[in-house]
């Protein structure tokens, strides 16, 4: 398993579920992985204008998000610093799902 690539990717815990793993379940995982996961990158700049909650398909958050006009703003600015811990959140998810899948 190459832990540099997955480490800007998922938390040192979902790491360590995923070096788990037989070697063969762990390919067929980062694998799977690496094709459906979020960057950080997609998801700090589509904050910028406010569509980061569509990447991350939080949709009840984007209409909230939306009729309060990002929280009037301040929502918004708030949002441009997490966002990348969200992104991480999402792809922790998605690699806990993918190893409950096989």
């Amino acid at each position: 398993m190459n832990a540099s690539i997955l480490s800007d990717y998922l938390s040192p815990s979902t790491i360590n579920e995923v070096s788990k793993l037989d070697k063969e379940k762990q390919e067929k995982v980062i694998n799977l992985f690496l094709s459906e996961k979020k960057k950080k990158s997609t998801g700090i700049i589509l904050a910028l204008f406010g569509l980061h909650y569509i990447y991350l398909g939080k949709w009840l958050l984007l209409f909230l998000f939306a009729i309060t006009f990002g929280g009037i703003y301040i929502w918004w600015i708030i949002d441009i610093f997490r966002v990348a811990g969200m992104v991480r959140e999402a792809n922790d998810k998605l690699m806990y799902k993918l190893i409950a899948g096989i």
